[in-house]
């Protein structure tokens, strides 16, 4: 799973190319998606996901805090039993 965050600063109204932070967390997990299929991961393997500002990593009382939720985490995903086989193996 492929997993895009944000800072809770709001993205300014102005703004063309993102609406809002759920936007821009989801292009920052795409981007990723994508960068690791070119390298050759296989997309069955893969799947984005966009949080926003929630789940943050640190505060965003200060600029440093801020930085660290403006992040990509990737993390394995346990594939699903074959079907037809029991849970004991």
């Amino acid at each position: 799973m492929v997993s895009g965050f944000t800072d809770d600063v709001p993205i300014h109204q102005g703004s063309t190319r993102f609406a809002d932070n759920w936007e821009l967390s989801a292009q920052r997990a795409l981007t990723v998606t994508r960068a690791l299929i070119d390298e050759g991961m296989p997309s069955s393997l893969l799947f984005a996901a966009a949080f926003g500002a929630e789940q943050p990593a640190a505060s965003n009382a200060d600029d440093r805090g801020r930085a660290r939720n403006r992040r990509v985490e990737i993390a394995p995903v346990p594939r699903s039993a074959n079907p037809g086989t029991s849970a004991g193996g």
